[in-house]
């Protein structure tokens, strides 16, 4: 039995009417019951983990779009990160999550490189890097 199966199994028991999304790489996952409940509700296709446990899920970049949609259809659920993802590091998670990072992102795609000047790029890039450090915590 997997450990993920495990982790649902436990959580399940202790609020079997909640669905459980657990964070597998870059998509949230449901199992067995909670699989077939959003694969009739929202058309997702069912596979299966491992030999016989059934799942399903969505990428993260739609969270958003189910998360609203489970409010509106009063689904009580949890996120989970699963036990093998854990370690996922603290920048990680402040990267995945920060709109600062896109607006930095977007700013350095307007940079127009055939036309700046050496001091320009290095001031953009002091100013960029500066930013970074501290949405990461740096110093």
């Amino acid at each position: 039995m997997s450990k993920l199966y495990e982790q649902y199994l436990k959580l399940k028991n202790e609020d079997p009417k909640k669905l459980y999304l657990f964070k597998s790489g870059l998509f949230y996952i449901a199992l067995e019951d909670d699989a077939v409940m959003l694969s009739n509700k929202f058309n997702l296709k069912l596979t299966n983990l491992g030999n016989s446990t059934l799942k399903c899920g969505f990428p993260e970049s739609r969270l958003k779009y189910y998360s609203e949609h489970f409010k509106m259809q009063d689904i009580d659920y949890l996120l989970v990160k699963s036990e093998n993802n854990n370690a996922v590091s603290k920048k990680t998670s402040i990267l995945s999550n920060n709109n600062e990072i896109s607006d930095i992102l977007t700013e350095l795609a307007k940079v127009d490189i055939n036309n700046i000047t050496l001091k320009e790029a290095f001031d953009k890039l002091y100013y960029y890097h500066v930013k970074a450090k501290k949405i990461v915590g740096g110093k």
